[in-house]
């Protein structure tokens, strides 16, 4: 009797384990999505691996795992780009799961896994909270599931193809509204000037239709009878560029060292938000920029109006977050291109690590232009925390 039990029992165990290979194994399906699709530098969002199970048997064991991108992770990363707390992870669609939380602490919070069960016909969402941890566009390209019949030890591991991508913004620094209220930005007055002073102008003309009121004399409108506009000149100009130079070397332009460029585009990200803030008129260059991909004819990458609303930065932040590491043109081709656009006079704030004798003559032509011109070098080895060097060259270009 003992035997006939053992052989129905080892029946029953090959036939579970024949019909449940072939019906639940190769049926288990899984979908990855993002809560969002762009992300600033910290911010948080969910990764969703949407697991189901078509069939009418159960899967006893299932394991997710997820391995992430450089620029995200399962810890929270703090200014200086160290992660410093993890989150746990949150499982949806089944209440039957005993405590399965198991996030991999390896890989510094790039490898994210969690165990549950799954019900006949049943659809689970699996919940990972993610940071931005790193500018660019990243993508995952798989998720791993591994899967058991519950009666036995051995675990099969299927490998599910995927397709989802995020892009991070940089980080950057701003300087707060009531510090810029106080300030100058350059040799500029801020848009809160409420009138003109002999200082400002070159030469006056009556008012027209759209003219700025602080743009009147009032005191040569009384003496002619009529509304006197002074022209502003350069100085009161609330026009800027920023020019974003990605180029490494002069012999190898297309060599990038990548801390250095993301110190280029969070240099960029931190002064067009601080140039927002007081309602300026910002338009950005960078010669790792590609116009087919864009839609331009030139490097332009964009150009906005202040002030800095939220949609806004987030816009800001995700063009330079797609941008790439390598450029495009060599610098000095960009300088000819915006030298021979002859754009209006206004300042002009070029970001670079590099500075050779041709890029110094494309400043100096620009110069002639009209243009001031104000040159901003990043170090390749930054000698403090470069939280704060950078809030200390936001300040040195935009604060008089």
């Amino acid at each position: 009797m003992s035997l006939i039990v053992i052989l129905l029992v080892f029946a029953v165990f090959v036939t579970w384990t024949i019909v449940w290979r072939k019906t639940v194994l190769p049926n288990v399906g899984a979908t990855l999505s993002f809560s969002k699709s762009s992300i600033a530098y910290g911010e948080s969002m969910e990764l969703v691996v949407a697991v189901e199970n078509p069939v009418m048997l159960p899967a006893p064991f299932v394991q997710c795992q997820v391995f992430l991108p450089e620029g995200l992770s399962s810890a929270q990363p703090s200014p200086d780009g160290m992660p410093v707390r993890s989150e746990t992870d949150e499982l949806g669609g089944s209440d039957r799961v005993n405590d399965p939380r198991q996030v991999l602490p390896d890989d510094r919070g790039r490898r994210l896994g969690l165990s549950f069960s799954l019900k006949p016909r049943e659809h689970v969402d699996v919940r990972f909270t993610v940071y931005g941890a790193k500018r660019g566009r990243f993508r995952i390209n798989d998720v791993s599931l591994t899967l058991s019949n519950g009666l036995s030890t051995d675990r099969q591991s299927i490998t599910i193809m995927a397709d989802i991508a995020c892009t991070v913004h940089p980080r950057y620094d701003i300087l707060d509204r009531a510090r810029m209220q106080a300030m100058r930005l350059g040799t500029m007055s801020t848009a809160r000037k409420l009138f003109a002073t002999s200082l400002d102008w070159i030469d006056m003309r009556p008012y027209q239709m759209g003219d700025a009121m602080r743009d009147i004399s009032w005191m040569m409108s009384a003496k002619r009878g009529e509304l006197i506009v002074l022209e502003r000149s350069l100085a009161i100009s609330h026009e800027w560029i920023l020019v974003l130079n990605v180029q490494m070397s002069e012999d190898q332009w297309y060599h990038t060292i990548p801390n250095v460029v993301e110190r280029v585009y969070e240099a960029g990200m931190s002064l067009a938000c601080t140039l927002l803030q007081d309602e300026a008129s910002v338009s950005l260059y960078a010669n790792s920029s590609w116009p087919k991909r864009t839609g331009r004819k030139d490097h332009r990458v964009w150009s906005v109006s202040g002030p800095a609303a939220p949609r806004i930065i987030h816009g800001i932040g995700h063009s330079l977050g797609e941008l790439p590491l390598y450029p495009h043109v060599p610098f000095v081709n960009l300088l000819q291109e915006l030298t021979a656009t002859h754009l209006p006079p206004s300042h002009m704030i070029v970001i670079t690590a590099m500075e050779t004798k041709a890029i110094r003559s494309g400043l100096d032509k620009l110069t002639r232009q009209g243009h001031r011109v104000v040159p901003l070098f990043i170090p390749q080895e930054p000698d403090v925390l470069w939280s704060e060097q950078l809030q200390s060259m936001v300040k040195q270009v935009t604060v008089s």
